[in-house]
């Protein structure tokens, strides 16, 4: 009986026990239990125009200024909306893809939090800002509010004196007026790693000016800044990363102030035909309706780049007829002066700061019948050089 007596009266403090904890865990489990971690991105260290230029690698190199979209997506646009961006020059494509979109604090949350130059107002003070793209001179930071605010100068009248009274009135900047940020990057090809790749210089957010009927009349920066270089896009669970896209945009290299050339854009591009070609075993080379290029070609296809026939069936607008037609995609260097870069800029609240992470790259071809008439321009596969096999 003493035994029996033992085991029971242990049982019923192990079961006290456990109702107590179980207490505990319900009475936290209306509260908000945020498990998340705080990530500090590693700063990169990008490569300086002279450790490039002296480069072996990089045989061609070029400084452009490419304009980029993080909210516009062309093809589901309202009209007014494609008007305006179609005057500040992005008729072609643009795209973008939600990569993280947080909010840390619930109750001090705006509409605005998935703008990312809502974000650089909020953090104006800690930005460091720069008049020009060169980024040699700096804004203090009483300036660089003032570049997001505007004072006007309104004036009432008194209902009962009439006399005229002068309200000075601030407003602060409505993130919409930013349609677009204007980055400088540097754009190189790299023959040991087959690849074109980007250093981003310096961001602009850019002001757009509309008259009274709503079109677009210019835009300006408003001012620059340096964004963190990347090389690998990080896991993007820490809470301190808010805000996070993966953009398209097409870049003219035909444009580029080239700043090294030991091969003309031309060879430049043949050249990379050639070793792919050549590596096809290793190189991650992606077919372009996987838009991120993630679907690898197989070996087969990698070695007939350039020398593809294939069909497109289309339809006549009118009789709805089935249009079959042959497209030749013979591959020239010198018929290619755009790719399509692809590139994650990510937001770091821990840091108030942009980082900017090179994806690869997508080159631009014409599409020709068998008559030699164009039919169309696109991309002729995709380039990434970070999922290579080792």
């Amino acid at each position: 009986m003493k035994t029996l007596n033992l085991f029971s009266l242990g049982l019923f403090i192990l079961l006290l026990s456990s109702c107590t904890e179980e207490n505990k865990t319900g009475n936290n489990s209306n509260e908000n239990t945020n498990t998340s971690t705080t990530t500090t991105l590693k700063s990169e260290t990008a490569p300086t125009l002279a450790e490039l230029k002296n480069d072996n690698n990089i045989i061609w190199m070029g400084e452009i200024m490419v304009d980029y979209a993080p909210n516009y997506y062309k093809w589901s646009a309202q009209a007014r909306e494609k008007a305006i961006m179609d005057s500040a020059g992005f008729v072609t494509r643009n795209e973008f893809k939600v990569l993280k979109q947080q909010v840390t604090d619930l109750n001090a949350s705006s509409n605005d939090d998935h703008n990312l130059v809502y974000k650089f107002i909020k953090n104006i003070e800690s930005l460091k800002c720069y008049q020009d793209a060169q980024l040699s001179q700096p804004y203090s930071v009483e300036d660089a509010k003032k570049q997001i605010n505007s004072i006007d100068t309104i004036i009432t009248f008194d209902p009962k004196t009439q006399e005229e009274l002068l309200q000075v009135v601030v407003s602060e900047l409505d993130p919409s007026d930013v349609k677009f940020f204007r980055v400088k990057e540097l754009v190189y090809y790299d023959k040991k790693a087959i690849t074109f790749k980007t250093v981003p210089m310096a961001l602009a957010p850019m002001v757009c000016q509309l008259d009274s009927k709503g079109d677009y009349i210019s835009s300006e920066a408003l001012f620059w800044i340096k964004p963190n270089f990347m090389t690998t896009t990080p896991s993007l669970s820490a809470e301190n990363i808010t805000w996070a896209k993966r953009l398209h945009r097409r870049c003219s290299l035909g444009e580029a102030k080239v700043t090294k050339s030991d091969k003309t854009l031309a060879e430049t591009m043949n050249i990379m035909m050639e070793d792919l070609r050549g590596n096809a075993d290793k190189v991650h080379v992606a077919h372009v309706f996987d838009h991120d290029g993630n679907e690898k070609m197989t070996v087969e296809e990698i070695n007939t780049l350039g020398a593809s026939v294939d069909t497109i069936i289309t339809f006549d607008p009118k009789t709805f007829d089935e249009i079959i037609q042959v497209v030749h995609n013979k591959f020239a260097g010198k018929d290619v002066q755009n790719i399509r870069l692809m590139q994650d800029w990510i937001w770091d609240d821990a840091t108030k700061q942009l980082n900017i992470c090179y994806v690869g790259f997508k080159p631009i071809i014409n599409r020709y019948d068998d008559n030699g008439n164009f039919l169309n321009s696109g991309p002729m596969f995709t380039r990434r050089a970070n999922a290579d096999k080792k």
